[in-house]
């Protein structure tokens, strides 16, 4: 019970401090995770790079990010080369129910459109 009330607590703290909730699934096309994806807040491999969260085996990531880092967050492949890979994630896409797709196409290193 006390690590229950230590956790929302937390969760509490967080949310009154402007906290943002990230929380959902990378997937390569429907029904396939993307099991080597990662979100960074900062550029990915950049001074700025604050943090790294990896997916797990079945792309889901769960974690929070500081209101000031909303136009920080990227996703990318840790399997290729970050700077080629990644995305930044848009602000009109976070939720706790996130689902975001890295295309296949990333993992050969292609360029796209959308960094910042």
């Amino acid at each position: 019970m006390r690590m229950a009330t230590i956790a929302l607590l937390g969760v509490v703290w967080m949310a009154a401090t402007g906290c943002m909730h990230l929380k959902g699934v990378v997937e390569e096309a429907p029904g396939r995770p993307a099991a080597t994806a990662a979100l960074s807040v900062g550029r990915p491999g950049g001074i700025s790079a604050t943090t790294e969260h990896r997916v797990d085996a079945k792309g889901r990531f769960d974690f929070w990010i500081f209101a000031l880092d909303e136009n920080r967050v990227y996703l990318f492949d840790l399997e290729g080369d970050p700077q080629t890979t990644m995305r930044r994630v848009d602000r009109s896409e976070f939720s706790d129910q996130m689902f975001l797709t890295i295309p296949s196409g990333l993992h050969r290193g292609d360029l796209i459109h959308g960094i910042h």
